[in-house]
Formats: C-alpha cells, structure tokens, sequence
C-alpha cells in the first residue's frame, strides 16, 4: 500500500508534468502545480509555517486530507481543460482553488488565518500589489495598477536574460520601483498588512490566492 507520504510526492510530480503540458513552464514544479489547485494552503502545510501558524496535529492531518482529495479531484480538471486556450484554463482553475482554499480555511481560526496572510504577503513582498483583492485593500487608483504591471512587466523582460547576480539587483531595483508607486497612506497599510494581515492592523482572514476576478473572501470559522 502506498504511505500518504509517498503519495503525496508521487501525485504532485504527476500533476507538474500535467500542468506543464496543459499550461506551459510557469508551472514546473510540484509545488507550483500544487499551489495552483490549493492555493495558499501549499503555503499552510510547509513545516516553518505550520509551526509558525500554530497547527494542531489534527488540524494539519485534516489540511492533508483536503489537499490530497483535491488534488485527485484536479486530476479530472485537468483532463477537462486540457484542450482550451490558456487564458481559459486560467480561468477554469479559480473557482476550483478558492473552493480549496475556502475548506481549508475553514479549519483555522481567524487568528490562523490573519498569520497566514501575514507570512503569504511577507513571502509575495511588493509583487502582492498586482493582486486584484490588494489594489481593492490599499485602494489603488486605475493608473497606479498600470504602472505596477509594466513594472512587473520590465522585470519578467530583464530577469529572462540576467544571470543570478544581476537577477538580485534587477528584483532589489523592482521592489523600489513598486513602493516608488504608493502613496504614503498607501505604504503605510502595505506595511500594517505585512505585520498583521490587514490594512488596519486588526486579526483579519486570508484574501483568496491571486486572480483576474479575485474578490470573495473564504469563511472564517474558529478552532474550538
């Protein structure tokens, strides 16, 4: 019999070679596949984090299960949008992970969550300004979001022909440039949310992972 460890290799790698079939190399790894279908419990279940978060055995055995069901639930997605165009298979993968996302959440307390958002946005640094549900918090103008993505855009271009040296100046040189583009107000609830997982500093749940139409919000339930 196959151990959940063992799986939980096996089905990853499966689903990377899938995914790089279907929707090209951004999504070469295991792990990228996987954050794809769960979104930001990829993140939950990393041992540093689960510490950091406070887990209960329970609570991670139950994260696992979740994530091990969804996944065999992608492997027919996949199969199903396979053959789209790839803006369409984008598309296609959102409401499947914010559903992963809104069930997993569901198992932390607001507490977890709030954490988790602070160690998600930590980790995406200023790239999280791209994100639809972050321009709404920090309340972006239209043409601060278009300087931020051709930003964004002049790095991908510079990063596809620096080596690794100039790849940590040409990121160092972006973060400046995408905090050039906020406001004082803007910088500051940036910065509140880093810390704390909210603009205001007060406990708050984890934003769905990125997406054109981002919006709703997972359920919030607390561990009793």
């Amino acid at each position: 019999m196959i151990t959940r460890s063992l799986r939980r290799l096996a089905l990853p790698l499966w689903l990377a070679a899938a995914m790089w079939a279907f929707f090209g190399a951004g999504l070469s790894t295991a792990w990228g596949a996987e954050k794809d279908f769960v979104g930001v419990l990829a993140l939950a279940i990393e041992d540093d984090v689960a510490e950091q978060l406070g887990l209960t055995k329970n609570q991670k055995e139950k994260l696992l299960e979740l994530i091990d069901a969804r996944e065999d639930e992608a492997i027919e997605l996949v199969a199903q949008i396979k053959d789209l165009p790839p803006a369409e298979r984008q598309a296609k993968l959102v409401p499947f992970r914010r559903e992963s996302e809104a069930k997993g959440l569901a198992l932390l307390s607001k507490e977890q969550q709030a954490r988790l958002e602070r160690i998600r946005l930590q980790r995406a640094g200023m790239d999280s300004l791209a994100e639809p549900s972050i321009a709404e918090r920090l309340k972006l103008k239209p043409e601060q979001q278009t300087k931020i993505a051709e930003i964004l855009k002049d790095r991908a271009e510079k990063l596809a022909r620096s080596d690794e040296k100039t790849a940590q100046v040409v990121k160092a040189e972006t973060d400046r440039s995408l905090s050039s583009v906020l406001d004082e107000n803007q910088r500051a609830a940036w910065d509140a949310m880093a810390r704390h997982g909210t603009a205001d500093g007060a406990a708050g749940g984890v934003q769905p992972a990125p997406a054109p139409d981002s919006g709703a919000k997972p359920a919030e339930v607390a561990v009793e």
